[in-house]
């Protein structure tokens, strides 16, 4: 078990934090802060051994090195976050770190037949982004003399270890992951995304050096190696100065030295925990009744299980406990669970190990209950406000479906043009209103995903429209992995998303959770300032995935993958962590439904107002105009209203006018004016009764080219015998 102390405060007494362990020469834990934080140049990061071998934090070129979460199964407190161009951390001996505390303490060698080991516990990201880059926990190397000591995985994921005396003798590691370890298991790749012990141990009493990941044997040498005499700093989390291309990227929870060839069972253990869920982790359509949650009890040489306490939560964090109970073994029953949900449990552990107590929690798992309704898994309309009303984060927009898959709006980018509001629907569906989003700014989340399995169908339709000028990607829906997960283990996650290219085209794209893939992309350009109803299918019977728009087929291709479980969100309007994704333009609504659609059974559009005379976007219309449209067909209509505003979502109209044989005049405009209007039609149909709002369309009025200057007094645009008449008018009051 690791940690003697949680975030020990700095002061002058920090190298004595803790208390000092036999045999060890540096013991560095990274408990300084809270997650979260970030270093500062020329912090001191403790080392707990009792030696007062002290790192100071050195200014990168771009970035801090972070406090970060650690591994909980080896105690509370923080690791250490790095990136390849962040503050670098050096135990330098003798350094003053300015702040009245002592300096840092003596070097460290090694005689001929001093022996050591080095252990951490690391975490690297699945994608090594930068091909130069080797993650070394640590190193030393004298240019002077050529002394060295030094620790990576080299870019092409070997496993390295170095140490050249003062005479030049070297010996080395390098173990290819994939290879077969002396007992017959497979060396690892660190580049996986999880965490690691990795551990290196020079043993002189048999002139070896042995090199053990995940406490298990990978590789041993012959030790050619004499004394080991350095003068100069070392670097943890990266080499010495100069070696800018050797960084750590990724977390380091410690790093341990010690002045003895210890075996497995003498290095650093985690705390026994719970492990191995049923049902697995990320499982979903459980019902609601009652959930039978079990698990594998911690275990080990020693260990002692006194309780065990099952938590349920309705959030990852597991702030929101829903139920908690401490059983006897080693499953427990859950009940009344609400139908398409996400719940998330943990097992904490109390016990003992040879007679020491501990306590230890469980990852967190999480499940999914089935569908409150079926086939439809979610219906966001966006009637929830009124057109040009704000959407703000926090705000919550309503899921139709009944399956409760409510989005929560949050600020992904501070906003450049101002946040996103409700917008006009497009009229042909009926809506009040639709999500007018910006990019750089607002994004719509949901944390009950939906995953479809590998016999199972999927169908997501929008209405959209963008501007001609857009010339961005925009997601319309996603679900794929968290932002976490997506850092840690990269591509080849479960994973579907919605989108448009640049070049306005549609693309929809799938991911299973074995890695398969597949992607199916339209030709036409749907940047042309219209409303579009677009929809991507996946048809589980037929092997395809589909492309349509505008109802008729646009691409298909066929279908490679199985089950689709992605683990983060699913998302609307963007991609969670991609601010590039996030929608520019108009959404009317989002429907997913768990089956394959064709066009028939796609929303389908209604009949509203047409043929507007004025045209829509005329310009020069006279102040006094007779307005017309073609009505309704196949309706029997009892009233028509033109609306006409200055405003584009129709706030303030500025008359409303009732028709008369679907035509109304209009007088008395403002010149030189923009004009928006519409038709609110009530009558109804073969659907029933009905009140339904047209199109908005949009009207410039002619410009001035005289005014008052000019003797126009009327303001009408026009010199003439009205004017005439206020001059003489205004004459006779001056009673001149």
């Amino acid at each position: 078990m690791k940690k003697l102390s949680i975030f020990c405060l700095v002061s002058f007494a920090l190298a004595l934090c803790g208390s000092a362990f036999a045999g060890t020469l540096a013991f560095w834990e990274f408990n300084e802060q809270m997650p979260g934080t970030p270093t500062v140049m020329g912090q001191r990061i403790v080392d707990s051994s009792g030696n007062g071998r002290d790192l100071y934090v050195a200014l990168g070129t771009e970035g801090e090195t972070t406090f970060v979460e650690p591994n909980p199964h080896y105690g509370d407190g923080s690791s250490m976050g790095f990136t390849a161009d962040a503050n670098r951390l050096f135990f330098e001996p003798g350094y003053d770190f300015g702040d009245g505390g002592p300096v840092s303490g003596s070097q460290i060698n090694f005689g001929v037949w001093d022996s050591f080991t080095m252990e951490t516990l690391i975490r690297f990201p699945t994608r090594n982004d930068d091909g130069d880059l080797y993650c070394a926990p640590l190193g030393v190397i004298d240019p002077e003399t050529g002394t060295q000591i030094w620790w990576r995985v080299r870019n092409t994921n070997n496993l390295q270890f170095l140490v050249k005396d003062d005479v030049g003798v070297q010996s080395a590691f390098n173990v290819a992951p994939g290879s077969t370890a002396p007992g017959g298991e497979t060396v690892p790749n660190l580049y996986d995304g999880n965490w690691h012990h990795w551990a290196v141990v020079r043993d002189t009493s048999t002139s070896e050096y042995h090199m053990y990941v995940d406490y298990i044997l990978v590789a041993s040498i012959t030790d050619s190696t004499g004394t080991v005499t350095l003068s100069v700093p070392w670097g943890i989390g990266g080499w010495g100065p100069g070696y800018d291309t050797r960084n750590f990227v990724g977390s380091m929870d410690f790093l341990k030295i010690s002045d003895e060839a210890l075996a497995p069972e003498g290095f650093i253990q985690p705390t026994p925990y719970a492990a191995e869920p049923t049902p697995a982790n990320g499982s979903y359509d459980l019902p609601t009744a009652s959930v039978e949650l079990s698990w594998n009890a911690a275990s080990g040489d020693g260990v002692t299980v006194a309780s065990q306490t099952v938590t349920v939560a309705s959030d990852a964090d597991m702030s929101g406990v829903i139920a908690s109970e401490t059983v006897a073994g080693n499953s427990v029953s859950v009940s009344g669970l609400e139908a398409s949900r996400t719940y998330y449990w943990q097992v904490e552990t109390e016990g003992s190990v040879d007679g020491e107590a501990f306590s230890s929690m469980s990852d967190v798992w999480s499940f999914a209950t089935v569908e409150a309704v079926t086939p439809l898994a979610a219906y966001w309309q966006f009637d929830g406000g009124s057109p040009g009303s704000d959407i703000l984060p926090g705000d919550q927009l309503a899921d139709t479906s009944g399956n409760n898959r409510d989005l929560l709006v949050i600020l992904e980018d501070e906003p450049e043009i101002g946040g996103a509001v409700f917008g006009n629907p497009d009229a042909y569906y009926g809506s009040l209103a639709s999500f007018e989003g910006f990019s750089d700014n607002q994004l719509t989340v949901t944390e009950s995903k939906i995953a479809v399995p590998e016999n199972e169908s999927l169908t997501i339709e929008s209405v959209v429209k963008f501007s001609v000028n857009e010339s961005s990607l925009n997601a319309i829906l996603a679900t794929v992995m968290s932002e976490e997960n997506n850092y840690w283990y990269g591509v080849g996650q479960s994973q579907y998303w919605f989108r448009t290219e640049a070049d306005g085209t549609l693309r929809f794209w799938v991911q299973d959770v074995s890695g398969n893939s597949n992607s199916v992309r339209g030709s036409a350009n749907i940047y042309d300032g219209q409303w579009h109803h677009v929809a991507a299918v996946r048809d589980a019977a037929a092997g395809k995935i589909r492309l349509y728009l505008d109802y008729a087929l646009e691409a298909e291709v066929d279908d490679v993958t199985g089950d689709i479980n992605p683990n983060g969100s699913t998302t609307v309007a963007g991609i969670e962590g991609y601010t590039s994704r996030n929608f520019e333009g108009n959404i009317d609504f989002v429907k997913v439904s768990r089956t394959a659609l064709g066009p028939a059974e796609f929303e389908q559009p209604v009949a509203v107002p047409s043929n507007p005379d004025p045209v829509d976007m005329a310009i020069d219309v006279p102040t006094s105009y007779t307005y017309s449209w073609t009505p309704i067909p196949e309706a029997s209509i009892s009233s028509e209203t033109l609306i006409i505003s200055e405003d584009p979502y129709m706030r303030d109209p500025v008359a409303q006018i009732e028709a008369s044989g679907s035509s109304a005049l209009v007088a008395d405009l403002k010149f030189n004016t923009t004009y928006y209007w519409q038709v609110e039609t009530a009558g109804s149909d073969s659907g029933g009764s009905f009140t339904r709002l047209g199109p908005v369309w949009t009207l410039t009025t002619p410009s001035c080219t005289v005014d008052v200057y000019h003797g126009d007094l009327s303001k009408d645009c026009v010199v003439n015998f009205n004017d005439l008449a206020i001059l003489a008018g205004n004459w006779l009051m001056s009673g001149l």
